[in-house]
């Protein structure tokens, strides 16, 4: 088995588990931002009394840091009288961070645990030989009344670094480097090992950013084997009560890929995709209206020590603005004491507080229409930033290190025994038609993130796409069809739940991002995978979906598709209605 596959084993209480497995493990920690009070809702929406174990839900609030509307205001407010009822110790309020350099500052990553947040970016937590993986606002309502989530088993793509690092070339750069040649969907729901001697070379911080981008390439959850680094990190910040995991000689990876890195270059990547690198010489001479240096992926001081380095009796040039936004108060107090903030703001640079600021799209580092930044962020999708249709550029100035400073009984629930059929078998419906990496943010768009009633979160539905208006012109019933990497992008539940709202049919898609397809069925939507979907599908075209053959047929045109068949599991969820009545039925059996 590989390490991954034992933890999770552990986790489940297996003696054994195996890719494609369906299991439901014990969480060790169970993270909610503060974009997610759905999270609340469904807890209460499903029964939910008390939380799991107050000691391991951790509440972050990072993106509305501070908050910038009223709405944000009143969702904080909420959340902390949450805290205050359920006792829950760990609430990361407005001057902390950003909730994955949080976790390291404070010693909740570590091997052997598993760490889930609704934050697509939960990856990062490889780096320390855990098991972090995001998810929506339902999946962490699951978590708090029950303390177990379910999971499939993900095979394993194992990535050997070898050569030489050239000088000013990081892990982001490495990473980056990956993503351009595999692609945003080459590591949907499996895991992607990092391994080789060039992690010798990378700090535990800049293996943090590395686990971070693996999201990036649509995997599931990352994996570094704990070594001497790991090692000295932990005993440096008096971490003891941790298991680690080792993966069998005869492991056979799904693939097995080697890049030697003594030829990589400072990478780019450009408008609109992550997995659009370049070289950064090609845009040599390019003015820039914003440079940007921050987020959980570039917030850390290793990030700051080069920055200030490098405009250490530098002014940054008229008509160029710098924005620096650490990723926790301990990066910031660590900084200031060491003068990588001062040096940087008598360069010209503005500070703002720690969290994910722009990232978001909503404050603290907007663009203006056609304004070009050179962000040190992971993402470069329409609507981050603010503007829905800019060139804003990703690029990594440097990736390193970070500050940082038994299990409880958990109550069960499982989701099997006899299925009954209540759901339709077929739907019939127009089509409407997308193309690939369809994100989140095109979806729904990241600037109303703070709304939580589906009557007010319905009306923008695929607001950030080609069909702006699809709100308006959907009919109840309509299908949804779209190339590859279809949900891409962020954890927000907000994209499955206005296509909830509008009343789609089905989502046929040729691949799916891993946290949308989980969110879309847990809210009771069918998402099926159907390679080649979208060439043989127009908009408008009537199309039928049969969920018990997955057979679709192309009305208008005659032609059929077979469609990549639904787990048991799966059909179970959809079945109910969707994964909250499931809980809920489950909850009251467990009270009688």
């Amino acid at each position: 088995m590989h390490a991954i596959e034992k933890l999770l084993a552990v986790k489940a209480g297996k003696k054994e588990v195996h890719a494609g497995e369906i299991v439901n493990c014990n969480i060790d920690y169970a993270g909610i931002n503060d974009l997610y009070y759905q999270t609340v809702k469904s807890f209460y929406e499903m029964g939910g009394t008390k939380v799991f174990d107050p000691t391991k839900v951790i509440l972050f609030f990072d993106h509305y840091a501070p908050c910038a509307t009223e709405k944000q205001a009143d969702n904080h407010k909420k959340f902390r009288a949450f805290v205050k009822e359920q006792g829950i110790t760990h609430l990361m309020d407005i001057n902390q961070g950003v909730c994955h350099q949080l976790m390291a500052d404070y010693g909740f990553s570590k091997p052997g645990e598993i760490i889930v947040i609704t934050d697509s970016h939960t990856t990062t937590h490889g780096a320390f030989g855990a098991f972090g993986t995001g998810v929506g606002a339902t999946d962490l309502a699951v978590i708090l009344a029950t303390g177990q989530l379910w999971f499939m088993v993900p095979e394993v793509i194992r990535i050997n670094l070898t050569g030489k690092l050239p000088k000013g070339v990081y892990a982001k750069d490495v990473i980056l480097h990956i993503i351009g040649d595999l692609k945003a969907d080459y590591g949907v729901y499996k895991a992607v090992e990092f391994a080789g001697p060039v992690l010798k070379e990378f700090s535990v911080s800049e293996r943090m950013a590395m686990c971070n981008m693996s999201t990036e390439m649509g995997a599931k959850t990352s994996y570094i084997q704990p070594d001497e680094i790991t090692m000295a990190y932990l005993k440096e910040h008096n971490i003891t009560d941790y298991t680690i995991y080792e993966t069998d000689p005869d492991y056979k990876y799904c693939a097995d890929l080697t890049y030697d890195v003594s030829n990589i270059k400072p990478q780019l990547a450009a408008p609109f995709s992550v997995d659009n690198v370049s070289d950064l010489s090609k845009y040599a001479g390019l003015h820039i209206d914003q440079a940007y240096l921050g987020s959980c992926t570039g917030g850390r001081e290793q990030d700051f020590a080069i920055a200030a380095a490098i405009l250490q009796g530098k002014k940054i040039p008229a008509g160029t603005r710098m924005i620096m936004v650490p990723g926790s108060k301990f990066v910031l107090e660590s900084c200031l004491k060491k003068g990588y903030i001062q040096t940087l703001l008598d360069a010209g640079a503005t500070l703002t507080a720690p969290g994910c600021a722009a990232c978001l799209g909503i404050h603290q580092g907007l663009l203006a229409a056609d304004e070009v930044c050179v962000s040190s962020t992971n993402r470069n999708f329409p609507g981050t930033h603010g503007q829905r249709q800019r060139p804003n550029l990703l690029r990594l100035t440097c990736h390193s290190s970070s500050f940082c400073l038994k299990r409880q009984n958990y109550r069960s629930y499982a989701l099997s025994g006899r299925r009954q059929i209540i759901m339709t078998s077929e739907v019939k419906g127009k089509a409407w038609v997308f193309g690939n990496n369809i994100d989140t943010d095109q979806i729904y768009p990241g600037i109303y993130v703070e709304l939580t009633e589906v009557e007010d979160i319905k009306k923008h539905a695929m607001g950030g796409s080609a069909e702006p208006n699809l709100a308006k012109e959907f009919t109840g019933g309509d299908i949804i069809v779209s190339g590859t990497n279809f949900g891409c992008g962020s954890s927000r539940e907000h994209a499955a739940i206005t296509l909830k709202g509008i009343g789609v049919g089905a989502i046929l898609a040729e691949s799916f991002g891993r946290i949308f397809f989980r969110n879309a069925i847990n809210l009771g939507i069918p998402a099926i995978t159907c390679p080649g979907i979208s060439k043989l599908v127009k908009k408008g075209d009537e199309v039928t979906v049969n969920f018990v053959t997955g057979e679709i047929k192309n009305l208008t045109t005659g032609v059929i598709a077979k469609a990549e068949p639904l787990s048991a599991y799966v059909l179970n969820i959809l079945q109910s209605g969707g994964i909250k009545p499931l809980v809920k039925k489950q909850l009251e059996a467990m009270k009688k």
